[in-house]
């Protein structure tokens, strides 16, 4: 028997699932947890600690900007690499960025992610005093000198374009300098102009990088123009879509393959660093780690890196996010949805809920169950249980601020 399928039937078993009635499926199946001092604590936590001890890769599909998922992931990642040997974070940020943040941990900046967020505003594709906290705190607690991996395009171009410009031959130097100063006059406004690479018309060279020679570290030269070509390929695609092209399933689908491919570069630059395997926590919004295909009908990274683990004997717990805020509060659940179905049986007093649909699925397809939910929200329900291996219900949550990078305007 593999340790995988061995792991799979604990995880079917370990939770008290005799119960018909769903709303006790819930709350037997649940964990309450809170964060003190950094840590996640709750008298559930070796329950849970249980489910972490044969996985590979831990999933947050988040909802994105909200204070208290950047706390949780802060001290899920502690709780992964203090007792699981966790390195990495995969990310809904550029690869470039993401390369010149392992730069600065290698040589030992401080404060190496803040300070690069006030140089470069719009190279972060989310750039909240909380995100960037939590990334520079997870950074020390890895003990990787690469622990960012950057999988989404990227979001501006100056920082890419000053790397490049550094490479360049001398004859082109200013005409990326130009570029540069473009680029510079729209990001340097973080809170009012547009993302760069996503909705500002650019000049005619910027489409000329790819010609321009680079006699300094041309590999690493063709990597950073193949970033913003790619980046403003991904956007074009997803702003003609916005004018009744039928583009978007290929927006989505070479976005989506775009980040397979950045993680799984990543994945084996640490495989070839290390005799251990590779470790991973991942933090994208739900569209790119829910089971199987997402909403635009494709197979989702999350998907992708479930099967890599399968192959190593190894699981990737996901865990969607959610918010248990009344329909009339912060991101509130609209009235008749099956937010509001979920959270009518989810103690609002715990600020973090979690919750394994595993042992909901084994009962679901029971009548008695069935009927519990009312039948407007079934097929809902049904995704929702199959998406994600735990769900995160946080009460109270609010959203997260941008003083770092809006104050500084």
């Amino acid at each position: 028997m593999t340790r995988a399928f061995f792991y799979s039937i604990v995880f079917l078993t370990i939770f008290k699932t005799q119960s018909q009635n769903l709303e006790s499926l819930i709350v037997n199946n649940s964990f309450a947890m809170k964060i003190e001092a950094g840590k996640l604590v709750g008298s559930d936590m070796e329950k849970f600690k249980n489910l972490l001890v044969e996985t590979q890769f831990v999933s947050i599909a988040e909802e994105h900007e909200v204070r208290e998922v950047n706390s949780f992931s802060t001290a899920l990642f502690d709780l992964l690499s203090n007792q699981y040997n966790y390195n990495y974070l995969a990310l809904e940020q550029g690869p470039i960025l993401c390369n010149e943040l392992n730069k600065r941990k290698i040589e030992n900046v401080s404060n190496s992610v803040k300070s690069y967020a006030l140089n470069y505003k719009r190279a972060f594709h989310f750039s909240s005093d909380q995100e960037l906290e939590f990334l520079e705190v997870s950074a020390r607690m890895s003990s990787a000198t690469n622990p960012f991996w950057g999988c989404n395009q990227e979001y501006g171009a100056e920082h890419v374009l000053n790397l490049l410009h550094e490479l360049a031959d001398s004859q082109y130097k200013s005409r990326i300098k130009a570029l540069i100063n473009h680029a510079h006059e729209i990001e340097q406004n973080r809170k009012d102009n547009y993302p760069y690479m996503c909705c500002v018309k650019k000049p005619e060279d910027f489409f000329q990088i790819d010609n321009f020679k680079y006699s300094k570290d041309s590999v690493y030269a063709q990597k950073l123009v193949n970033s913003l070509l790619t980046s403003q390929f991904i956007y074009d695609l997803n702003n003609k879509s916005n004018q009744n092209n039928p583009t978007i399933y290929e927006n989505s689908f070479i976005r989506e393959e775009y980040m397979k491919r950045q993680f799984y570069e990543n994945y084996r630059k640490a495989k070839s660093q290390s005799d251990e395997l590779p470790k991973v926590m991942l933090k994208f919004g739900h569209w790119h780690l829910k089971n199987g295909l997402g909403p635009s009908g494709i197979p989702t990274l999350g998907n992708f890196v479930s099967n890599i683990a399968f192959t190593n004997q190894k699981t990737n717990l996901t865990i969607g996010v959610f918010l248990n805020n009344d329909y009339d509060e912060f991101r509130g659940y609209k009235k008749g949805s099956l937010r509001e179905f979920m959270c009518s049986m989810i103690p609002k007093s715990n600020t973090y809920t979690l919750i394994s649909t595993i042992p909901l699925r084994k009962y679901y397809y029971g009548v008695e169950i069935k009927n519990q939910v009312p039948e407007a929200l079934r097929d809902k329900f049904h995704d929702l249980i199959y998406s994600y291996d735990m769900l995160l219900y946080i009460s109270n949550a609010t959203s997260v601020t941008w003083n770092l990078v809006y104050g500084s305007d």
